[in-house]
């Protein structure tokens, strides 16, 4: 399992790390270790005033811009002066991948894409110097201390020859279930200090169903032991529950 390079047969105008002098004003500060940074301090960070999180990759005007991993877009289109035209894609809850600056994006948001599908074209929007696309990837996770973070990793290390080539985060999830039933909900009530919450599916059907075969997973009103937020908005938790870890957020029950 390896993530592809977004341009094939590109050159590597910058590279995951301390950017060049010329284009440093650029980067953005941020708290580093080796091969992943993030933008708040964490212990065994380095503080950098500018860094490159992510790998550029310049190619010609036009040329096209490849999925990394099958996912689903998040986001795609114009972000903002410094991004330009981006597409985000999610691999599965926590880690998704972006390519920046390009000319045109080929999908939309909300959309399911697979590896190697052309999500867009190389270009220069945003703050450039030449044509090319900015490569990242994010995993959200717990840091040292156990606080979840977002972390912006080098792509180098999930692609081919790459030391976490094979690593389960950047996998695509391939078992879902779903809550069904009229007035679907699901429910959250904080952890205590215990690290301890209820997680709550109910509906009028008679509880959690394999979406593939229809089967009968679990009952309503399901306590699943909690692990974390896994955002700072809470939008959806990492739970654990049927013996497995589970992603669950708003009527979906993901397995990790």
């Amino acid at each position: 399992m390896v993530l592809l390079e977004t341009v094939q047969g590109a050159f590597t105008s910058q590279p995951f790390g301390l950017p060049a002098s010329g284009v440093a004003s650029r980067e953005p500060a941020m708290w580093t270790e080796v091969n992943r940074a993030a933008w708040q301090s964490y212990t065994g960070s380095v503080f950098h005033q500018h860094f490159h999180p992510g790998i550029d990759r310049a190619a010609p005007f036009g040329t096209p811009v490849r999925a990394m991993e099958d996912g689903t877009v998040r986001s795609s289109g114009w972000l903002n002066e410094i991004d330009g035209i981006r597409v985000e894609v999610e691999i599965r809850p926590g880690t998704r991948y972006a390519v920046n600056h390009l000319s045109k994006a080929r999908v939309k948001t909300g959309t399911r894409v697979k590896k190697g599908d052309v999500i867009g074209h190389v270009g220069c929007t945003g703050s450039c110097t030449g044509n090319h696309t900015h490569e990242g990837v994010s995993i959200v996770e717990p840091d040292p201390v156990g606080i979840v973070r977002t972390f912006l990793y080098n792509p180098v290390l999930f692609q081919k020859g790459g030391v976490l080539q094979n690593d389960p985060r950047i996998q695509p999830l391939i078992q879902r279930v779903r809550v069904k039933g009229a007035g679907v909900n699901i429910r959250f009530t904080p952890p205590d200090p215990g690290n301890f919450g209820n997680v709550f599916a109910i509906s009028k059907d008679t509880g959690i169903y394999r979406r593939s075969t229809g089967n009968r997973l679990g009952p309503l009103n399901y306590a699943f032991r909690f692990l974390w937020w896994n955002d700072e908005n809470s939008d959806w938790a990492i739970v654990r529950g049927f013996h497995r870890r589970l992603a669950i957020h708003r009527d979906l029950i993901t397995f990790l």
